[in-house]
């Protein structure tokens, strides 16, 4: 599993997560303010499956245009787990090997 932690513009976060929800993808909008992009931006989560993560930076990529004074960043962090609480659904735990 992949957390995706995407920073946009306000004027990007609608369009990217039209995009995102569109192509099935579950997305967590928090607004917040910060000195990367020295305005108000829009902090978006997403929990993907790993072979997921390339397809929805794509549609982010797509979604905020070709406008290139406004700024992003994402980060993809690996999680261990995801637990939907709305279903009671979870990701399997990880598998430890010892060596």
């Amino acid at each position: 599993m992949r957390l995706l932690l995407v920073i946009v513009s306000q004027k990007d976060a609608n369009p990217v997560t039209n995009g995102l929800v569109a192509a099935g993808f579950h997305v967590t909008q928090l607004a917040s303010t910060g000195g990367f992009l020295r305005q108000g931006n829009v902090t978006l989560l997403i929990g993907v499956e790993d072979e997921k993560a390339d397809e929805a930076l794509e549609i982010i990529g797509k979604a905020r245009g070709k406008d290139v004074r406004r700024q992003g960043v994402a980060f993809v962090l690996k999680i261990d787990r995801m637990i939907r609480v709305d279903e009671g659904t979870s990701t399997p735990p990880p598998t430890t090997e010892q060596h």
